[in-house]
């Protein structure tokens, strides 16, 4: 299955707001770990199970789907390309997850992404502020993401995230998204969902009822 394919079957973006500038990642950050079906991560003090059978990304495959999301949403825009490359220095890939292994099902893959955003530079407070700039970049891709909710407000697992629902066009599959966002140590730790039923979506949500923060 060639990469394209797999980004169809399985689209994983996660958000970016493209404020950050020139902090990068300390060298004390938590990248997370993974035992007993559990993904923890010290850094911003939190826990999730991961279902058994789902197919969890290393960090290698993390970054080569990044890779070809960023060529996805630059298209042609050079300048753009330019301002997403110089954003990732400050953006860590935590967690990928799909329901199915890549190119198991003919269907769509859903799936759940964590990432971490460097916003200590910026004036992002808040999850929402976070949310609402990252909406901006999405708005300038080569995907036409529209919005199906306004921010709102959620508990989860203890702490409080700002959420909102949309649509994304990507090469014509229409991809539903929900997208968390909270702001913790400085960073903009965000949730995305990828799905397309709401069936598939219920089953994300189990997934984000099992997350603890300490």
């Amino acid at each position: 299955m060639n990469n394209i394919k797999k980004l169809l079957f399985g689209i994983s973006f996660a958000l970016i707001s493209l404020m950050s500038c020139g902090k990068q990642i300390p060298n004390s950050f938590d990248f997370g770990t993974i035992a007993n079906n559990t993904y923890t991560n010290t850094y911003f003090g939190f826990s999730m199970a991961v279902p058994s059978g789902w197919n969890v990304q290393t960090s290698e495959e993390m970054k080569a789907m990044s890779n070809l999301g960023k060529e996805l949403m630059a298209g042609e825009d050079k300048h753009f390309k330019k301002q997403i490359d110089a954003a990732e220095i400050n953006v860590a890939n935590l967690f990928t997850a799909f329901q199915f292994e890549l190119g198991e099902t003919t269907g769509y893959n859903p799936s759940v992404v964590i990432n971490a955003e460097n916003i200590s530079k910026t004036p992002i407070k808040t999850g929402a502020d976070y949310l609402n700039a990252a909406r901006k970049t999405l708005a300038r891709s080569q995907m036409s993401l529209q919005p199906t909710s306004s921010n709102e407000r959620i508990v989860l697992g203890g702490k409080e995230f700002s959420y909102f629902s949309g649509t994304l066009d990507v090469q014509g599959i229409a991809v539903q998204q929900r997208y968390y966002s909270s702001v913790i140590n400085n960073f903009s730790l965000n949730i995305v969902l990828n799905y397309q039923t709401e069936a598939e979506l219920e089953r994300l949500l189990e997934v984000l009822k099992t997350l603890q923060f300490n």
